[in-house]
């Protein structure tokens, strides 16, 4: 369920049941979260309305509540469930370091309105940081998937806990990206699409789901060990480099990074 808050800003309002670890790591702090959704849910309390039938299914009410509960005794539930019991979780969209508990590696999250976005909206579509393992493999290079699945194996076995937190992700959130010196490219190996605008991407993030980018990863060889990963699966890896991207793999060298960008007609 999306909500608007403050000066435009979206949350997302979901289940902490079924929610993934990059959504719960994400999550607004509980206090923080009750003064957001305060503003929230009063700020349009038509679109509340019209809303009940959503807001009842996050709180698992039937049809008998649906015609007793008021429209107050709704949104206090509501915010009982993010602030006290934290049975529900509020995101903010996009991301921010600090709501993911990350360091200056941290990735915003992404907004599908790119005009070069692809086409295949229907599939490829919203936030890419929240789809699938599955969907963010597909979304790679046929000849990165294999090796990412490699790496990811990899680290599997020396005890960690890997997952793809990008894979393809839009300009437009590498743009972002850039704004807050997160990156220091404007088109990365990670926006690469095909001819037909699907995604095509040459590069992954890989984290371990436990930590993702805080002090953790470092204090425990998480970093080293995609390094080994990545050079044993013929991949280049970010932490070399002068501004060290730790998580990051990525199929070619920087310097066929020109012509992948032109071929993407950017």
């Amino acid at each position: 369920m999306i909500l608007q808050g403050w000066h435009g800003d979206e949350y997302v309002l979901t289940s902490f049941v079924g929610a993934s670890v990059v959504d719960r790591a994400c999550a607004l702090a509980r206090h923080e979260a009750g003064h957001a959704l305060h503003f929230a849910l009063s700020h349009d309390r038509d679109r509340l309305r019209l809303r009940r039938p959503e807001i009842l299914s996050l709180l698992n009410h039937g049809s008998f509540d649906a015609m007793r509960l008021s429209d107050d005794d709704l949104q206090r539930q509501l915010v009982d469930e993010v602030t006290r019991t934290g049975r529900l979780l509020l995101i903010r969209d996009p991301y921010d370091a600090s709501s993911c508990g990350t360091d200056t590696h941290a990735h915003p999250a992404e907004h599908q309105v790119d005009p070069k976005k692809p086409k295949s909206e229907g599939k490829w579509g919203g936030n890419s940081a929240h789809w699938p393992q599955e969907k963010k493999l597909e979304s790679m290079h046929p000849d990165l998937r294999p090796r990412v699945q490699g790496v990811l194996k990899g680290l599997a076995a020396r005890g960690f806990q890997p997952m793809i937190f990008y894979g393809w992700r839009s300009v437009e959130v590498q743009q972002k990206k850039l704004e807050e010196k997160h990156s220091h490219v404007p088109f990365s190996f990670h926006n690469a699409t095909n001819k037909n605008g699907t995604p095509c991407a040459y590069a992954a993030d890989i984290v371990d789901q436990r930590w993702l980018w805080r002090a953790d990863a470092e204090k425990n060889g998480y970093w080293l060990a995609v390094g080994a990963e990545a050079k044993a699966n013929n991949l280049y890896w970010g932490g070399t480099w002068k501004h060290p991207d730790w998580a990051h793999v990525q199929l070619l060298p920087n310097t066929q990074l020109k012509y992948i960008r032109r071929a993407c007609g950017y």
